[in-house]
């Protein structure tokens, strides 16, 4: 089930990237089906996992997939063989008569058809398979923002699937905001790289002060609606502050791996993996200290950026030279 843990993380990975109605290429170890129709033929086979993220895949008789298949949206129909196991996330399953899945079918949400004839040596898993108990509310406690926000006494299926949803909102608006913002993200995005020191500095000093500035208004009853907008603009600051952090990760993955992306897909991946390491970190046992204290120097860093550059209204420091990207990638 590790090849699969994996495979589901990089197909929310690819969700998160402009859709396009092609096949494009995925790690050297799989494919990565992006949209539009794609057909497996007989003779021919994929030498590592399938990631399907919407479209239309057909896996004929004779075709071979040499690891897991996950179905993120969109409808696969299957008559080869699967040296794996079959998840699907949403969208439609077919599995006909001719095809062998040596794992198991996962589903979540997904319409699944399985025919009589087919051979599944593993087991079908839906999503009533799971038992998740009912939450308990008295422990509900809240932790740091914009990556931990809240945390529960859950089951650990219930954690995660809770972590993720957080996680995939933060992605998801970091691609948002690249789509209208690009110029003003990636003025944040240089000042956090080229002057840590002073963004991270302005950033402590704007995480701790400014909330109790804050709270201090409220007791002024007059300046209630001040304080009001004045958490609203810093709770902004600070969110736009991770997400610039995360077009800087993601620009630098893309390069790394010689990927083309889209600036708003590369803020997505690079906002996911920050926030999925960070948050992550703060949730395992004895180091979580050391993660809060990442994420609060990430945080710092962003905040302290979009103070310096007014919300990435100039760069910092006045006269310098930025290199936006461009709305599409190169080449």
């Amino acid at each position: 089930m590790k090849r699969l843990a994996a495979g589901l993380l990089l197909a929310l990975v690819v969700a998160l990237a402009v859709p396009i109605s092609a096949l494009a290429a995925g790690p050297q170890d799989g494919q990565v089906i992006f949209g539009g129709t794609f057909t497996l033929s007989g003779g021919q086979s994929v030498d590592g996992d399938l990631l399907v993220v919407g479209g239309v895949v057909t896996l004929e008789e004779g075709s071979f997939v040499n690891g897991d298949t996950v179905l993120f949206g969109g409808t696969i129909s299957v008559d080869g063989e699967i040296d794996g196991t079959l998840a699907a996330m949403g969208g439609t399953v077919n599995v006909g008569p001719h095809a062998v899945i040596r794992g198991d079918v996962v589903r979540f949400g997904a319409v699944v058809s399985i025919a009589e004839e087919a051979t599944i040596e593993g087991e079908v898993i839906s999503e009533q398979s799971f038992d998740i108990p009912s939450f308990d509310w008295q422990y509900m406690r809240p932790t740091l923002l914009p990556l931990r926000m809240w945390s529960y006494t859950f089951s650990p299926l219930v954690s995660v699937l809770w972590f993720t949803a957080r996680v995939l909102l933060l992605a998801a608006l970091a691609v948002v905001v690249v789509m209208f913002w690009p110029e003003p993200t990636r003025r944040v995005a240089l000042a956090v790289v080229e002057q840590p020191l002073p963004a991270g500095g302005i950033g402590v000093l704007t995480l701790f002060v400014a909330p109790a500035l804050l709270l201090a208004l409220i007791f002024t009853i007059c300046l209630i609606p001040v304080s009001a907008v004045g958490f609203v603009v810093f709770g902004a600051a600070a969110v736009f502050g991770v997400l610039a952090v995360g077009l800087e990760v993601g620009q630098r993955i893309a390069l790394m791996f010689r990927w083309e992306l889209h600036p708003a897909a590369a803020a997505g991946i690079g906002t996911l993996v920050v926030a999925t390491l960070l948050g992550g970190l703060a949730e395992v046992p004895c180091i979580g200290v050391l993660g809060v204290l990442a994420i609060v120097i990430v945080i710092s860093l962003g905040l302290g950026a979009v103070v310096l550059t007014r919300f990435g209204s100039r760069l910092y420091p006045e006269g310098g030279t930025a290199i936006v990207p461009s709305s599409t990638p190169e080449g």
